[in-house]
C-alpha cells in the first residue's frame, strides 16, 4: 500500500493486504495528478520510490511499530484513517485538493472550531493551510482511535531510507481476508500444480519458474485487525508478474506463506 500494507509477494501468489475492492471515487481521476503534479508551495515533498527488490532479497525483520518514532507533538491533529484525505484550498468538497493525508497520517489543526459546508458538515482548518472534512469514518479528531494504532503498526516507517519491505510480483492476487485454498484454486489458475511445483522446490528440486523466489516460510501468524472503511484499501486485485510490491509483514497462514 502505499500503503500501506500483509503480504509475501513469493511461492503462493496470493497476497493479503490490508485491502478491500472499494476506490475512494477521487482516486483513480486524481491518480496521476497525484504523481505528476508538482507538491504545491509548503508542503513537503514525497520521498522518491525505492527501486524493485527479487522477494528473495526482502526477507529483513519488519520495523517494529514501538521503534517508530512519533510526530505527534500533543497538538489537536486530524487524524487519517484512509488514503487519499483530501485537504482542500476551500471549505468545499467541488474546490481543488491542495495535498492529502495518507493511512494513519495527521496534520495539526490551524482552528477547533468546525465549520459547515458544500460535501461536509464539518470541515475543518488545517496546519499550514487549506481544510479537512472530519466525518469520523475516513477522518477522526481521535488520536486513539483504534483503526489509527493498527495502521500505524503496519504503515511506512517514515525514519527509514526504504520506508516498506519490497518484494517483485511473479503474479499476485490479492485477497480482502485470508483465502481458504477453495478460494486460491478458483481465482489463481494452476495453483495445485504451482503447490506442487513449490513443494518439490522446497525438497531440492530445481524449477525454472521458481528462480530467485524465496520460498522460506515466515513463522509469525497473521494479526487481528479492527474494522477499517472500506476506502482504506487498494482497489486492484491482481498485481502484474514484475511490479513491485511494498509491505511490512510476512505471517504464515495453513501451512502457506
Amino acid at each position: 500500500m502505499s500503503s500501506q500494507p500483509l503480504l509475501r509477494a513469493t511461492a503462493p501468489l496470493a497476497a493479503l493486504v490490508l485491502a478491500c475492492a472499494a476506490v475512494h471515487p477521487e482516486e483513480e481521476r486524481e491518480r496521476s495528478a497525484a504523481v505528476h503534479t508538482p507538491a504545491p508551495s509548503g508542503t513537503a515533498p514525497t520521498a522518491p520510490v525505492p527501486s524493485a527488490r527479487p522477494a528473495a532479497s526482502a526477507s529483513a525483520p519488519a520495523p517494529k511499530a514501538a521503534e517508530r518514532a512519533s510526530h505527534d507533538d500533543g497538538a489537536p491533529r486530524v487524524h487519517a484513517k484512509t488514503r487519499f484525505v483530501w485537504i482542500r484550498s476551500e471549505p468545499d468538497a467541488a474546490t481543488d485538493w491542495i495535498g492529502f493525508l495518507w493511512s494513519g497520517g495527521s496534520v495539526a489543526l490551524k482552528s477547533q472550531k468546525p465549520r459547515p459546508g458544500p460535501g461536509c458538515e464539518t470541515w475543518y482548518a488545517v496546519e499550514p493551510r487549506g481544510w479537512v472534512c472530519v466525518d469520523g469514518k475516513r477522518v477522526t479528531l481521535d488520536g486513539a482511535d483504534p483503526a489509527l494504532a493498527a495502521l500505524r503498526a503496519y504503515g511506512a516507517d517514515l525514519e527509514q531510507a526504504r520506508p516498506h519491505r519490497y518484494g517483485e510480483s511473479i503474479g499476485l492476487q490479492r485477497y480482502d481476508a485470508l483465502p481458504t485454498v477453495e478460494e486460491q484454486k478458483l481465482r489463481e489458475r494452476g495453483f495445485e500444480s504451482h503447490e506442487k511445483r513449490v513443494a518439490a522446490a522446497r525438497a531440492g528440486e530445481a524449477h525454472d519458474a521458481l528462480r530467485g523466489v524465496d520460498l522460506t516460510l515466515p513463522t509469525d501468524a497473521p494479526p487481528t485487525f479492527p474494522d477499517f472503511v472500506r476506502s482504506v484499501h487498494e482497489g486492484r486485485l491482481y498485481l502484474t508478474p514484475r511490479s513491485t510490491v511494498a509491505y511490512s509483514r510476512e505471517v504464515v497462514w495453513r501451512g502457506r506463506g
